[in-house]
């Protein structure tokens, strides 16, 4: 199914349906820094699966002052996480539609990882010499 002007090497992190419409929650790895409000991370686009016609809905941004492109990430619920070439982590309320925080690296060491726990609404962030963290969100 052909994705309107979607970004090369988008992945999907979450899919759902409502009242006959797919909704999809899409990262861009590939994504440049081209829109007005800054870099696209995640973009929510709906889908009608009977006609194959798609449309954006949100484009998820980094808050003014913050820069880097989509290297790994998670959704759960109405949250994404994401972690940027930047080195820090972006979380975004998705019913909100913007950037709710921005964790900076701990210990000069960027962050590499981040999924959302199963069972709760806690953050595992990881750094590349083997540091885990727990955040509560």
């Amino acid at each position: 199914m052909h994705i309107g002007d979607s970004y090369q090497a988008s992945v999907c992190h979450k899919a759902y349906s409502e009242m006959g419409l797919l909704f999809l929650v899409l990262s861009h790895p590939c994504a440049k820094e081209s829109e007005p409000l800054g870099s696209p991370v995640f973009q929510l686009i709906v889908i009608n699966p009977k006609t194959s016609l798609s449309v954006g809905v949100m484009l998820y941004c980094l808050p003014q002052g913050h820069a880097g492109r989509f290297l790994e990430g998670d959704v759960k619920d109405h949250f994404a996480a994401a972690v940027l070439t930047s080195g820090t982590i972006a979380i975004w309320d998705l019913l909100l539609g913007h950037c709710t925080a921005v964790l900076p690296p701990v210990s000069d060491q960027h962050w590499s990882f981040v999924k959302w726990s199963a069972t709760d609404s806690h953050l595992l962030a990881g750094q590349k010499d083997g540091n885990i963290f727990v955040y509560r969100y």
